[in-house]
């Protein structure tokens, strides 16, 4: 039995779940990037990642606004503290 090659064993270590990389593919849970870019916005991406399929279009719908919310929320907060108001 012959000992892995270096390339092999860097290949062994990225190895995960979540993506795939070889020589011009790359996939995300088995989708091909290409696929994905420019298709699906960022909580799409993120249950993707998280869950291993894509949500459905009323849960993107509720969730983007409930982000949009706490963002505004998180973002007038910081400016409020960061002015000393």
């Amino acid at each position: 039995m012959t000992a892995p090659s270096p390339r092999k064993k860097a290949e062994d270590w990225w190895q995960t779940a979540l993506i795939r990389m070889e020589p011009n593919q790359i996939d995300i849970r088995g989708r091909p990037i290409e696929d994905l870019i420019g298709t699906i916005g960022f909580v799409d991406m993120i249950w993707l990642c998280l869950r291993g399929d894509l949500p459905s279009k009323d849960f993107t719908v509720v969730f983007t606004q409930q982000k949009l919310r706490l963002t505004s929320r998180i973002y007038r907060g910081g400016i409020r503290r960061a002015s000393g108001n």
